[in-house]
Formats: C-alpha cells, sequence, structure tokens
C-alpha cells in the first residue's frame, strides 16, 4: 500500500494532501474522504508538501533535486524549480511585501543535500522562477533554512549542528 510521508490540511480544513511513499501528492477531501485530485509524481523521496497561494497551490520538494509548484484543482506542475544539485530537503514559500511601496512578490527558499541554500524569486503571471540568490551553507547537507519576514535575511542550519545567519 502508500505510505503517507506528509499530510497537511487546508486553512478551512475542508482538504487534505499527503504525500505518499510512492513520489505522489494526492488531494483528498476531508468531508468526504473522496480522492479529489493527485499531482504529477516527483521521481524521488517527497520532503516537502505544502499548500500555498490561498490553498490553491501545492508546493512539493524532492530527492529528484526538483522543486514543484502545482495547481490544485489540475493537479498539473506548472513552475519546475531546476538547480539543486542533490536532494532538496526542504522547502518554503513567501510573499513578501516592500513597506515603503507597498509591492509584493513571491519567493521560494529551497534547501539541500548539497550544500546549498536557494531563493528563487517566482512569477506566478508568466509561470517562471529564476535563481535570485545561492547561499553556500558551509554545513554540508542542509537540514533546514528561515526566511525572515522582511525577506532579507536567512537563518540556516545543518548536519554540522551549526546555526548560521546570512
Amino acid at each position: 500500500g502508500m505510505g503517507a510521508v506528509n499530510a497537511a490540511w487546508n486553512a478551512d480544513e475542508s482538504a487534505v494532501l499527503a504525500a505518499g511513499s510512492d513520489n505522489v501528492v494526492r488531494v483528498w477531501d476531508a468531508r468526504t474522504g473522496k480522492l479529489q485530485t493527485h499531482l504529477a509524481a516527483h521521481e524521488g523521496r517527497i520532503t516537502t508538501a505544502s499548500w500555498i497561494k490561498e490553498d490553491t497551490q501545492i508546493l512539493t520538494a524532492s530527492y529528484d533535486k526538483l522543486v514543484y509548484i502545482s495547481d490544485v484543482q489540475t493537479g498539473s506542475t506548472f513552475i519546475t524549480l531546476r538547480g539543486h544539485t542533490d536532494w532538496v530537503t526542504g522547502a518554503t514559500y513567501h510573499t513578501l511585501t516592500d513597506p515603503g511601496s507597498g509591492q509584493s512578490w513571491d519567493m521560494v527558499l529551497s534547501w539541500s543535500r548539497d550544500g546549498s541554500v536557494r531563493l528563487w524569486r517566482i512569477d506566478p503571471e508568466k509561470q517562471t522562477a529564476d535563481i535570485y540568490a545561492v547561499l553556500d551553507s558551509q554545513s554540508g547537507i542542509v537540514n533546514g533554512a528561515v526566511l525572515n519576514e522582511a525577506g532579507d535575511q536567512v537563518m540556516v542550519w545543518g548536519e554540522d549542528g551549526m546555526v548560521r545567519r546570512y
């Protein structure tokens, strides 16, 4: 059978996503238990699966070195983030707002066994992802990373037990 490796409610708890050991994310109706959709499969174990963009999209990261942004309605992947050279061990999605101009932009923070942390600028309209910054963690495998609210500092921790700020 399919073992789940990650699961999460959406905001109003009407749906649940579950990342399976078969590298597929499925979305279930939380009330009826019926399968609503499944996303395009990764080619390796899924390390991150989370609801983003008011629960209309799902962010996934995987041992296949890729990060996907997928549409919940259709299940299709419309942005693929390529650049890591080893397992992507996690990713988070952020919408940042400039307090001065009020302009906002979308970013993905991803981290990997390749020792890097990558910041990607996402253009939801053009459906593109451009690399914004690459940080060398100096700690081997990166276990986690957090972006601050302003989007100008990253906290990174890795297998060497150190926490570093960038």
